[in-house]
């Protein structure tokens, strides 16, 4: 069976930092639904009981002005580098203000990517998708489970 044609439910947060929903979550959520994946807007308050079961959740967010880029830094120091720090989410984050300051650890763990703006919304898509079905793939993992081991017993 393909990836695509799968019956589970595909989702991807959309982290909305204003009161009113940007132009560009309306053309990405067309986009991601071409590829069977649903962006579902989310306030920073709601974010922290979103934690996922053994899977990271995958989170946009857009920052293409000042106000929103405020509270993203204000949802940051409060919350998000924690979560990334800890590895229970992934970020892309789209922007006109640069990374952040340690985004290479973040970087390692694969947990945050940064798309500097302007760019075509198409690369946006390509890169959430990418990390969805790298993230919820069950191509090339081990079908069977972990070896048993004794208590007490050294190998």
């Amino acid at each position: 069976m393909n990836e695509l044609d799968r019956p589970t439910t595909n989702f991807v947060f959309f982290l909305k930092l204003q009161n009113r929903m940007p132009a560009s979550y309306f053309r990405l959520s067309s986009w991601l639904a071409k590829f069977k994946i649903t962006l579902i807007p989310i306030t920073p308050r709601e974010l922290p009981g979103l934690e996922g079961n053994g899977k990271r959740r995958i989170i946009v967010v857009f920052c293409p002005d000042l106000n929103s880029y405020k509270n993203y830094l204000i949802f940051r120091h409060q919350y998000l580098d924690f979560a990334l720090g800890a590895g229970k989410f992934q970020v892309v984050d789209v922007g006109s203000f640069g990374p952040l300051k340690n985004a290479h650890k973040y970087n390692r763990k694969k947990c945050y990517n940064f798309i500097q703006l302007p760019v075509r919304l198409e690369a946006v898509v390509k890169e959430v998708v990418m990390m969805f079905y790298s993230e919820h793939s069950e191509y090339g993992k081990w079908p069977g489970g972990r070896r048993a081991k004794l208590p007490g017993l050294e190998n």
